[in-house]
């Protein structure tokens, strides 16, 4: 990608102006509720809550002042509100520290409600995380870092565009370190990840689990299916990979897709969304939740490496492809409203 041309919004950009956004000023400040729920994944937490407690899931933003107070990112976000209709944030955050340690954050948080972030979420559950940006100081070039912000988190969440990415954080620093503040660069950008799983050893624990199709389960939305399941029979929503099919020629790797089983309150592991593949064999791990496709080699030689990254390229490929679709339905569905 030429860095003269400009790569297009997604859907993540909200339609108003930066100056119409309300800020956490604005929001409630829901206290922290520990229920163990797993790091980022608000939506299986309070579908695991309202499941075993009662209540309902809100939708919204979570918002969190950055850079010094310059921005505030807010991004979609749920919570669980009691039977007795009190709010409470239940999720922790991870955070990555400047020399790449990862910690948890559990802590009080500010809250906007908005039910169209629950209209985006079903629409394509694998959208990522969905995130606008505010600015907290009415300054020209505050609103101008807000926009670029929001296009630098789009180049990495949605695209897994490393270049797009590193040139539009070029384009934040320029303004923010006028500021004296500096904003790096997002780990994990899709086109950077590693080619294999963390644990390679998954693939010899790995287990036969029943699929067993909900009638109202769609294709490709394991973490939605699953979320519902609980929601309406209890259990607990267990990450990790499936085995798909070997590299070929020859067994030169197999292919670990990132995928959400449910797990029965008697403890039984249940593949409830339709694919086609009849029982999968599958191990549990947290990776899953960033990792959506791996391979374990099962040797060491350069050409198979190679082929690992032909074949994730070619995945790359058609999740945006995806990605887009869900996007063009979902701004249709935003338009008609």
């Amino acid at each position: 990608m030429s860095h003269q041309q400009t790569p297009g919004y997604s859907v993540l950009r909200s339609p108003v102006a930066h100056a119409d956004l309300p800020t956490g000023e604005h929001a409630a400040e829901l206290p922290y509720l520990e229920v163990n729920g797993s790091p980022n994944l608000c939506y299986l937490n309070v579908a695991e809550r309202v499941a075993s407690t009662g209540g309902k899931a809100v939708w919204g933003w979570r918002c969190v002042p950055e850079l010094g107070g310059l921005v505030e990112s807010q991004s979609g976000h749920c919570v669980w509100e009691s039977p007795e209709g009190c709010r409470w944030e239940i999720t922790p955050l991870l955070w990555t520290g400047e020399n790449g340690e990862v910690g948890v954050i559990r802590q009080a948080s500010k809250f906007i409600p908005d039910d169209t972030i629950r209209q985006r979420y079903e629409a394509d559950p694998q959208i990522g995380l969905i995130r606008r940006y505010r600015p907290l100081r009415n300054h020209p070039n505050i609103h101008k870092l807000c926009e670029l912000l929001e296009r630098e988190y789009t180049a990495w969440a949605v695209n897994g565009d490393a270049e797009a990415h590193r040139y539009w954080n070029g384009r934040v620093n320029a303004i923010a370190n006028t500021y004296g503040v500096r904003v790096e660069p997002l780990a994990g950008c899709r086109q950077q990840r590693d080619s294999v799983a963390p644990d390679l050893n998954g693939i010899l624990r790995a287990k036969p689990v029943r699929n067993s199709p909900e009638n109202w389960a769609e294709d490709r939305r394991c973490w939605a299916n699953v979320a519902r399941k609980v929601m309406l029979s209890g259990g607990v929503s267990i990450c990790g990979f499936l085995l798909a099919a070997p590299i070929t020629p020859g067994l030169e790797a197999i292919k670990l897709v990132a995928h959400c089983v449910w797990q029965s309150p008697d403890g039984e592991l249940i593949d409830v969304t339709p694919h086609g593949l009849e029982d999968v064999l599958f191990f549990a791990d947290p990776a899953a939740k960033e990792i959506p496709v791996a391979f374990a080699p099962l040797n060491s030689l350069p050409s198979t490496l190679k082929m690992i990254q032909h074949e994730l390229a070619e995945d790359d490929q058609e999740r945006d492809e995806h990605s887009q679709a869900c996007n063009r339905r979902t701004l249709g569905v935003d338009a008609a409203q």
